[in-house]
């Protein structure tokens, strides 16, 4: 039996993996550190400002990162790298 509010809770440990290395950058070596410790922050800041609207504004969050910087925040530092070199 899978109950999805188990599996596709965001408190879940399993998504809350996935979702920092979105973050931070899969296939780089402190993406998934930087994201780590974002996703901490931003989550607690929002429990507690937002109180029971904490996951929506997380969820929301997360679309717009993918939407935004599908190869995650370690590739903005990559882009304005390069730019600055070119």
């Amino acid at each position: 039996y899978i109950d999805p509010s188990v599996v596709f809770a965001l408190t879940d440990v399993s998504i809350m993996m996935i979702l920092v290395v979105m973050l931070g950058g899969a296939g780089t070596f402190y993406g998934p550190a930087i994201g780590a410790v974002i996703m901490v922050i931003c989550s607690e800041a929002f429990r507690v400002y937002f109180g029971s609207a904490n996951l929506l504004i997380m969820g929301i969050l997360i679309v717009l990162i993918i939407i935004f910087i599908p190869n995650g925040l370690m590739d903005i530092r990559e882009y304005l790298k390069r730019r600055k070199y070119a």
